[in-house]
């Protein structure tokens, strides 16, 4: 008996000693891969009452080399952001492709924990602003998820902003596509765990967003170029022309035709039909044509049908009425 429980606690044990011997190396190489991960580049956006009103951020990272794709990334954003509005990997040409990823609030942060499958990544989330009256401010954090070989913040003017204040300052300043100034900073290599704080404050008199002052879409027109290319575009056009010509001359062909060959059939249906000829009414309905009286030789040259009277022309072969073949005109009724 007590064998028996020895038994079965050595084979628990061996079970439980092999299930660990198995997760542990897949453990080892999730670790390694999360503590493996670096950005050579990270550019971070910020731009107040873009399109809400609240600071859109945008991230557009770039993974190390060595790092073996698909990844696991993990990057943190505030709790009170919500979930992240856009979470994608890029492809050579720059087209945007959704990532897989999942949230989960740790602390004061909303870690996203996603696969990137290519090298290039952005991430955009929306942060609320702090209000009081035509004043606006926010403090942005990088939590140093990870160590980065160059980073870069932007920041752009809201729309008939005044008094803008970062801290700390970005030297660099250029217009924007919205007729709004960018700013810049090249903050250069940051560490795993080196965290940075920006501080945005400005004046805003209304709530107007900066999409809105965006320009529509300009329809290029064409430009004239050298003599080569106006000749080459008058030969284009006298092919079209001869081409549209060439067109309508077979299309009325084609009409043209097609009466002939409508004229024909219905010659040839009242030839070879023995029923008096019919007609489709003006509602559709089909009706009989009254037979026309007799009329003198001298109205159509050619005598009369031996069946029915009618007059014949002298080309008639058949009567033109009842469609019996029609005598040789020196023995027809006269």
């Amino acid at each position: 008996m007590g064998n028996g429980i020895a038994m079965r606690r050595q084979t628990v044990i061996l079970t439980l000693l092999l299930i660990g011997s198995m997760l542990i190396p897949q453990a080892v190489l999730a670790w390694g891969q999360l503590s493996s991960v670096s950005l050579v580049s990270l550019v971070v956006e910020l731009w107040p009452e873009y399109d809400r009103s609240s600071m859109l951020v945008i991230y557009r990272g770039r993974l190390a080399d060595e790092v073996a794709l698909p990844a696991t990334v993990e990057l943190r954003i505030p709790v009170e952001a919500g979930e992240p509005t856009a979470v994608a990997v890029a492809d050579e040409r720059g087209d945007l492709f959704n990532a897989s990823y999942e949230t989960e609030q740790v602390g004061d942060w909303l870690l996203i924990r996603a696969t990137m499958d290519r090298p290039a990544f952005q991430i955009e989330y929306y942060a609320p602003l702090e209000r009081r009256g035509d004043e606006r401010r926010y403090t942005f954090t990088w939590p140093g998820d990870y160590p980065v070989q160059e980073m870069v913040l932007v920041f752009k003017e809201p729309l008939s902003a005044t008094n803008v204040t970062l801290t700390p300052a970005f030297p660099e300043a250029a217009p924007g596509p919205e007729g709004v100034t960018v700013h810049q900073r090249q903050v250069g290599a940051m560490n795993a765990g080196e965290s940075l704080q920006v501080t945005v404050a400005y004046r805003k008199p209304d709530d107007r967003l900066t999409v809105s002052a965006m320009p529509p879409p300009v329809q290029s027109e064409p430009v004239a170029g050298p003599a080569s290319s106006a000749s080459s575009s008058q030969r284009v056009s006298v092919r079209s022309i001869v081409g549209m010509a060439l067109i309508g001359l077979a299309g009325a062909l084609m009409i043209g035709g097609g009466i002939w060959w409508m004229r024909t059939q219905r010659t040839a249906t009242a030839v070879a039909s023995p029923s008096p000829k019919l007609q489709r009414g003006s509602r559709g309905r089909r009706r009989r044509v009254k037979a026309s009286p007799r009329t003198a030789i001298s109205d159509r040259g050619g005598g009369f049908c031996h069946q029915c009277g009618a007059p014949l022309a002298v080309e008639d072969r058949f009567c033109p009425r009842c469609g019996t073949r029609a005598k040789p005109l020196d023995q027809r009724v006269s």
